[in-house]
């Protein structure tokens, strides 16, 4: 009997979040700014320039999940996970700030550590996950991360901090309400972005019974206004929206299935997210891994994946000029040959370009570092003019 009148409670306690997901959302044209610039080729000035590091230091055993934004002072700051293994209690987000001009990482440090987290929120944690981040068009830079009190990564919920001084102070913790019950079992891993009139669009997905991806509407304030679900299902996640027009875009969603032929899910939309297409299969390869993409004014898609059907040892660079019809391999960015005993692993990409005009990919190394490579709009225009 307790029990019932528990869950009677809890359902009672979210009716406004079952009202407001009951809904259909406004038509909203996205924010177009934020898409990225590749020049006309005569425009581009200097030598093709193409640069790899590391980023991460290498102090934990584990490192992953790596994203990053732009800061008002042109440089970038990246943030990632790191530990001695993913969901270990041990287990903090990291934060560092590459100087452009230098091309060099400045130390990383701690930003959220478990315990005090918990301690921030009033609830118990027992896990850290994936971080997402986005710099809006006032300069406050937002940072969503997944926690866990109970069970995997099906129990997750999102938190989400701020700050107005590129990353050097920030706000308290919040608790986004994204499910009726029990507030559970939602994920990030795909870039947010701004709706034109300063809302935010959170790609998101689900564990729990099914796999499937959505996208919440936050307020400029970062209130949950609603949610659109992208797909159903038992095998779609981590989506990445790409837009391609004022309403229009592209989304590609990881392939949970390990079928021997996997190929990323795709769908779209022409309202702005407000509906989306049944998904279909893109003509790209997924060995269940996630993806990373930009959208080039009136110069296609840029996507960064592993290429391949099984395994996680190439990441390349891919193009698309006809708004995600058909791709083309530019680069390839790693490729190590699996041998008996050892398998490399290139994952988690994340993609920006920086205010000077370079391309930034980030993404795990073997688990154990976040490496960085950097190209600039010369180099991108050769390899897409040899196409």
């Amino acid at each position: 009997m307790k029990r019932f009148c528990l869950l009677i409670l809890t359902v009672v306690a979210f009716l406004p979040l079952l009202f407001m997901f009951a809904g259909q959302p406004a038509e909203k044209p996205f924010g177009l700014d934020g898409q990225a610039q590749l020049p006309e080729s005569s425009s581009v000035q200097g030598k093709p320039a193409y640069r790899q590091q590391f980023l991460s230091s290498g102090s934990t055993h584990e490192s992953h999940s790596a994203v990053f934004a732009n800061q008002s002072d042109g440089n970038l700051r990246a943030f990632w996970y790191g530990g001695s293994r993913e969901g270990a209690k041990d287990v903090s987000i990291y934060t560092a700030v590459l100087d452009l001009a230098k091309n060099r990482w400045h130390a990383e440090r701690v930003l959220v550590e478990r315990r005090e987290m918990a301690k921030q929120l009033g609830i118990y944690l027992r896990k850290l996950g994936n971080p997402v981040t986005l710099r809006d068009r006032d300069g406050r830079i937002w940072l969503f991360f997944v926690t866990v009190s109970v069970g995997g990564w099906a129990g997750s919920s999102i938190n989400v901090i701020t700050s107005l001084d590129d990353g050097q102070t920030w706000s308290e913790p919040k608790r986004l309400l994204t499910s009726p019950i029990f507030n559970i079992s939602t994920l990030v891993k795909g870039r947010p972005f701004q709706f034109a009139d300063g809302s935010i669009g959170l790609p998101v997905y689900h564990e729990m019974i099914g796999k499937f991806g959505e996208v919440l509407h936050l307020s400029a304030e970062g209130d949950v206004l609603d949610k659109v679900r992208i797909t159903s299902g038992r095998s779609s996640l981590q989506p990445i929206l790409l837009p391609t027009g004022d309403l229009s875009a592209r989304v590609y969603l990881r392939n949970s299935t390990d079928a021997p032929d996997s190929r990323l899910f795709e769908v779209s939309t022409d309202d702005g997210g407000r509906s989306f297409t049944a998904p279909t299969f893109a003509e790209l390869p997924n060995p269940n891994a996630a993806v990373a993409g930009l959208s080039l004014e009136d110069s296609g898609l840029l996507m960064v994946l592993n290429n391949q059907h099984d395994k996680r040892n190439n990441l390349s660079l891919m193009h698309s000029d006809d708004e995600g019809e058909s791709w083309q391999l530019l680069h390839e960015i790693e490729y190590q040959e699996n041998v008996p005993g050892v398998e490399y692993q290139f994952s988690y990409p994340a993609f920006l370009q920086s205010a000077d005009g370079d391309f930034h990919v980030i993404y795990t190394w073997n688990r154990t570092r976040i490496k960085h490579v950097r190209f600039n709009q010369r180099w991108l225009h050769e390899r897409v003019g040899s196409l």
